[in-house]
Order: C-alpha cells, then structure tokens, then sequence
C-alpha cells in the first residue's frame, strides 16, 4: 500500500511500478436497444430513441476520475475532455494533465461525466460551483433526429475496472432526460369499416418545465423549480399508424425534464373518408416523469361517446414500437398450446429427435431433442420454446422431480398475446405432492405475461432457480415464480407491477431466497370483492432472505441501497464455510433500478 503512504513532496512525484497509464475509454450507453419481432426474427419497422450509440464529433467531459476506495489526490483527475472522431476517443490535447494514470491495475475506479448532444449552436447549459443546469432547446420534436439532439447522457461508474488490455476504461452513460412515448390505441373505436379509417396526429404534451439541473455526481436530475413552461410536441414515430383496422395504433415519442406532476394532453383525429379533423383533450393524473425511464401514456379512444381511457406505464429507456411487441424481446415464443392438448414426454413411445417437445427416450435414460442428458451444466438440457416449458412442467408433474438434473432456459417465453390478454392460465410446475429438486438456469430470460398459477408450485429441498425473470398480468396465485420454496432461490426478479393472492416473488419461503428483487408494484387481493393491500417480496415461513428489495419499498437513496445490499451478501457469503451457489452483488447506475451480476 505504498500510495495510500505517499504525503511529502518527494514521495508524491514517485509513481509505483504497478501504475497504468489510461490511453483511452471504450465508452456505452446503457438501456438502448432495437427490439425484433419475436414470432418471425423480422425486424420492427424501427425509429431511434435518443442516442443509442456515439458519433461523429461527441464529446464527453469527465468532472471526477479517482480511485474508488482511499482515493488519492495524486490520481484524482478533473475536467477531463474527450472527443470522438468516429472510430477512436482521443484525449483533447489542451485540456487537463498531459497524462492520466490508473493507481494500480487492480482497484476499482470512479468516473464521473458528462456528454452533450451534438447540435447546432450547442446544448444550452451552464456551470456552476456544484451543480449543472440545461435547458430544453425545442418545443417541437419533428422526428428522431430532433430528440436525439437534446438527448443528455450522464455517466456516473464507481466499479469500473482495468480494461482486458490494461490501458482501456469501459465506462457506461445514461440517458438523464425522461423520454415520452404516448401510444394512442383505437382497439373499439371504430364501429364500422369507415369509422377505423382515421388518423392520429399533432399530440401534445401541455404545460411541461423546460429547465433542469444535474448534480456533479451524475446521480440526480431534477426539474427547476418554477421553471418555464411551454406545451411539447411529440413526433410521430410511424405516420399512418402501426397495424389496420380496429388493431391500429399511433405512437408518438418526444423528451420532458423530470418531474411529478399531472399531465393534459391533446391531438387531433381525421376521418379519412369526409376529410375532416376533430381536436381531442385528457389529463393524466400524477405522472412521475422519471431520469432516463421511458414513460408510456396510453391512450384508448372509445368510439360511442366518444369516451377515452388511459393509463400510464414505466420502462426502461429503449426502443418499443408498441407495449406488445416491446414486450415479445428477440428469441421469444409464445405459448399457443394449452394445458389439455397433448405433449409428449419421454415415456412416449412416439416422442421422437424431431418432435415438437424435448423429453424422450426409454426408461430414465432422459435426454432433449438436441442431444443433452443433463447431468452438467454444460449439457444441461435446453428450453427452446413455449412448448418445450410445457412439456417439461408435465414431466415433473408426472413424477420426474430431475434430482441433480440442469435445465436451461434459451429463450424468452410470453404466455398471452397481447398485454391485456387472458387467453392462458398457467397450471404450474410441481403441482399436488410433486416437487422440482433439480437446477433451473434462467439464463436472465423472461417468463412474459404469466398468469394463474406460480411458474414453479413446488420447489424441492434440492433444488436451485435462478437468474429468471417474470411479468404477470391478470394474478398470480400466490407468489409469481415460486409458490412453496424449499430451496434456493438467487437473482430473480419481477418486472413491472403483479397483483398476487400471496405474495410477489415467493408465497411461502421454507429455504433461501438471495438476491433478488421488484421492479414494480406488489398488491395483494385474495377476493375480488379485498381492498389491495401492499404484498411482501417473499412470504414467511422457516427459510431466511439475503440481499433483497422491492422498488415501491424503498426509503433511502438508489446509492445507499446497493451499498447495504452487496454488504449484507459479502457477509453472508463469508458467514458460510465454502459457500456453494452462485454469488452475486448489485451494480448500481443512474436513472436505472439496482441490478445484480455474478461477483
């Protein structure tokens, strides 16, 4: 620890033989990607929501480059400029000290910054002692273009590591503004062939601040406080409308400063048969405009008194044509089959290598149609498809637990059609006096719209579930992933709201449940006729919890939480003689709710 000792003048010129000079950033921005359609591989007729990538002529300004832990003023770094010339980031030669160094190559570092849009006239902010402030410079956001030019990212990174070749920092931005998707749905409006030809445009936003501030940690951005107000227009991302009929829907997409507060609205509607144009208006009532989450506003237009319903939804900032198909992700497949029709299992004589279903073979000798007998993670048998979860919820509900057996989920299952559809009810896996005991690897895949029963009813004293993911509509029967744990439970979570007679995640917890968390609402109504009540993560019972959080729980800062999170896992870690499982901690990074990877 020779640097931590360094205090005089001679010793601080000193540099240790395992410093690293840093010669360039390998700089991502988080939460962007395209979705595709899931059913087909095709890809979605696509617009850019703000930058999903650098380009030409980006600058980014580090206000903080330090060592994580004891930091040290000799290796603690501020305003620091680089550019981007299209393929290579490149420090800016008249701006900060000639070199910049690592501490060491082991220790975790933290960068702190910036990057401004690239536009015209540049991005209107200012400087002061603690804090930034920038203001909206549009009113009118005329496509993706326009949006991604007010698109601020903020980078705030306080485990970057050395890179691979011991001079590059990965470091990941995010997008600070609250991105605004409204989605204007005429599912039963029209009622009639002519009454669906319409079309939706010119939405507005009323009355939204325009100024804003971002703290110089890059952790916080906040409206100003009596800021200017002005109506946005949002762009809209597919002229004509996505889909024909009464399917159609109007998307529309644009950036507000986040902020909390009830939001009117207006757009116009034009019958394309006699040509004429009528202006419509709503509110929603206490939207929570949130930094670098993408708020939908769903719109739907009742056509016989000309009624519209809405509602509002809360993503992550990334591209989503529609909640339907941002919801089907790349390689999802949907359960088209139902519990009563026939699946083959491995004791069917008539399951073949070429089945639609996975188990087959005499005997116990169980293999998958692609050749894996499960017995190691390596050759943990593989779930491909929707049909394929089925068949194997039949085979351990016919008697087969897999003790010592893996299975692996390689794609994401969707159980409904649509967001707001009730076309499946799950019967579960492990129902009556059967139980799963072997290891379920969920890939950190998505089960989508289930419903019904838990995804696992049962699961045994051996067995082990994690790294799964699970969206509900409708509600679930006692918690969304397991319903009576006996096991061990590790890096799940629930996405958006569910409604549970139980609980969220686990409805009775008899082993351990680690590192897992909600993402959204958890409300508990065992009868339709209940008041809803909040809903706990995980239910009681003789099992323990580590390292685990609901959103809607949470009291302190985003910061704080992942600090005391990964502090109560590394003791418990360390609190078990060669611990066994999959250790994992939370990353934390702004805007964004806190995450766990594998240590």
């Amino acid at each position: 620890m020779v640097l931590v000792a360094c205090s005089s003048a001679d010793e601080d010129s000193f540099m240790p033989d395992d410093m690293l000079e840093i010669k360039g950033i390998q700089p991502t921005i988080g939460g962007c990607r395209t979705v595709t359609r899931a059913a087909s591989g095709e890809t979605v007729p696509s617009v850019q929501v703000g930058r999903t990538a650098f380009g030409n002529k980006d600058e980014i300004v580090f206000t903080t480059i330090k060592r994580t832990l004891h930091e040290l003023p000799k290796f603690t770094y501020e305003g620091i400029k680089y550019k981007y010339n299209g393929s290579v980031w490149k420090r800016d030669a008249d701006n900060g000290p000639d070199k910049i160094y690592w501490s060491d190559n082991k220790s975790e570092h933290t960068f702190i910054g910036y990057s401004l849009p690239a536009k015209e006239g540049g991005y209107q902010f200012v400087k002061t002692t603690t804090t930034y402030a920038g203001t909206l410079s549009t009113t009118t956001f005329s496509n993706a273009e326009s949006l991604a030019a007010e698109d601020l990212l903020l980078c705030y990174s306080p485990r970057t590591e050395v890179g691979a070749s011991g001079i590059a920092a990965h470091v990941d931005f995010s997008h600070a503004l609250s991105c605004v998707r409204v989605v204007v749905n005429i599912n039963g409006y029209g009622t009639n062939a002519t009454d669906v030809k319409v079309n939706v445009s010119k939405m507005v936003i009323k009355d939204q601040p325009m100024q804003f501030t971002w703290n110089e940690m890059g952790t916080a951005v906040e409206c100003v406080d009596n800021s200017a107000k002005s109506d946005i227009a949002l762009f809209d991302s597919i002229p004509g409308g996505k889909d024909s009929g009464k399917s159609k829907s109007f998307i529309f997409y644009g950036l507000t400063v986040p902020h909390a507060d009830k939001v009117n609205f207006e757009f116009k509607v034009k019958y394309s048969d006699d040509n004429t144009e009528k202006l419509y208006k709503g509110s929603f009532g206490g939207v929570d405009f949130k930094s670098g989450i993408c708020t939908t506003l769903n719109i739907s237009l009742n056509h016989r008194g000309e009624v519209i319903g809405t509602d509002v939804e809360y993503n992550d900032w990334k591209l989503e044509i529609s909640p339907d198909l941002g919801e089907l992700r790349k390689k999802s497949t949907l359960m088209d089959i139902k519990d009563n029709e026939v699946v083959t299992i491995h004791g069917d004589p008539l399951a073949t290598a070429d089945d639609a279903t996975w188990l087959y073979g005499p005997d116990n000798d169980i293999k998958d149609i692609y050749g894996h007998d499960g017995n190691t993670v390596e050759k943990a048998y593989v779930i491909k498809s929707a049909v394929q979860l089925l068949s194997f919820a039949k085979e351990v509900n016919n008697g087969y637990d897999f003790s010592k057996k893996f299975i692996r989920l390689d794609a994401d299952i969707t159980m409904q059609k649509t967001a707001k559809g009730d076309s499946y009810s799950w019967s579960g896996i492990g129902t009556g006096n059967v139980a799963f005991n072997g290891t379920f690897l969920g890939g950190d895949r998505y089960i989508n719209r289930l419903m019904g029963s838990s995804l696992f009813v049962n699961l045994g004293s051996s067995a082990v579930v994690e790294q799964l993911h699970i969206s509900t509509i409708g509600t679930i029967k006692n918690g969304a992933l397991v319903g009576t744990n006996n096991g061990i439970i590790s890096a799940c979570k629930i996405i958006d709201d569910v409604t549970t007679t139980g609980c969220a995640l686990v409805g009775t917890n008899n082993g351990t449940v680690y590192a897992c968390y909600n993402t959204g609402n958890a409300i508990k109504k065992v009868n339709e006729q209940d008041e809803p009540i909040p809903a706990k993560l995980v239910g009681d019972g003789t099992g323990v919890v580590y390292g685990c959080y609901q959103v809607s729980e949470i009291s302190n800062s985003i910061e704080d939480l992942v600090t005391s999170l990964n502090t109560e896992l590394d003791n418990w870690y360390k609190s078990i003689e060669n611990f066994g499982y999959t250790q994992y901690k939370y990353v934390y990074s702004v805007g964004n709710n806190p995450s766990v990877k594998k240590k």
